[in-house]
């Protein structure tokens, strides 16, 4: 009697001991579209895990908590975990979505470190010098956008993100948007409110630099009564205002105006404004003449093809800055 009970408690105990580790195995997360960093999501509620190994964002994060502001616009910062190596714990974005659009967004006209190599800084310069980044202050990273017409992703990567020109950019904003039978013209609004709010945020971040971080924005492309999503992710390479103050000596790359914003990212957000803006004034425009509402951006090159405009879209300037 007395060796069946045990072997109950400790066949007991096992199962237990199965539980945790099972809700503590990562799977492979799918919805990642720009980034090197591997990242996974827990099968027990579904967040996010990212190797935050040798990094700074977990105190960039943790900075955060402290603007509350700030939160909308960061996913909700879980904490810290163990597995085999170092993991900060994140919200799924895409969590509940039929079929998530995601647009990763590269922001600003720098996206090297304070403390990078002098290779790594070089070799960012040149990726921002021959792509968007230096002019429009914001490039494409990476895209996934459910076409409902072909029942399937279109996605793109950020290495045709690097060759858009920038009219090409303001094409691909507008294909992100189109489903592949109209216009998600019910998106605009609120993004554009989105961002507005947002450029006020940063403008009230002296010392803080965002350099090398995405904009998310993300939408279901079967759920159109589902809000569209703007959030601010990887910051592995930011700056806090106290790190600013106590460590600029430490810095190999120090900001050229420590005391300001972060300039580059507000030319980038303006840049978006501008483009949502023009896009939604077309649409409308179009749509109160009785014209063909849809027009020939929808035809994004993703092969590098050439497609035509009927509207010409100016680029941002830095008159916002």
């Amino acid at each position: 009697m007395v060796n069946t009970l045990s072997y109950r408690r400790r066949l007991q105990q096992q199962q237990q001991q199965q539980t945790i580790n099972d809700s503590f195995k990562l799977i492979p997360f799918t919805h990642k579209v720009g980034g090197h960093v591997a990242m996974f999501k827990l099968t027990s509620n579904g967040a996010i895990c990212k190797d935050v190994t040798a990094t700074k964002e977990q105190s960039f994060y943790e900075d955060l908590q402290y603007h509350t502001q700030f939160l909308p616009f960061i996913p909700r910062y879980i904490g810290m975990i163990q597995i085999d190596q170092e993991f900060i714990v994140i919200e799924d974005l895409t969590v509940n979505m039929k079929k998530p659009c995601v647009l990763d967004l590269k922001m600003g006209t720098r996206q090297y470190g304070v403390y990078a190599s002098c290779e790594k800084r070089k070799s960012q310069t040149l990726k921002c010098e021959r792509s968007t980044s230096r002019s429009l202050g914001v490039r494409m990273c990476g895209m996934q956008v459910y076409k409902v017409n072909q029942h399937a992703y279109d996605i793109q990567d950020k290495y045709i993100g690097r060759k858009l020109t920038p009219t090409k950019f303001h094409e691909t904003l507008h294909y992100y948007l189109h489903d592949g039978q109209q216009l998600l013209i019910q998106h605009i609004p609120v993004l554009l409110q989105k961002l507005r709010r947002l450029a006020l945020l940063i403008r009230s971040l002296p010392g803080y630099r965002f350099f090398g971080s995405s904009l998310l924005i993300i939408y279901d492309g079967l759920n159109p009564s589902c809000p569209i999503d703007l959030r601010i992710i990887d910051f592995a390479h930011c700056v806090t205002l106290k790190e600013m103050q106590t460590r600029v000596h430490e810095m190999s790359w120090p900001p050229e105006y420590p005391e300001d914003p972060d300039h580059g990212y507000l030319l980038g957000l303006q840049t978006l404004i501008d483009s949502f803006e023009q896009m939604y004034h077309s649409y409308s425009f179009t749509n109160n003449n009785n014209k063909e509402v849809e027009v020939s951006l929808y035809q994004n090159n993703n092969n590098n093809k050439d497609t035509t405009t009927s509207t010409i879209i100016t680029t941002a300037t830095s008159s916002f800055l």
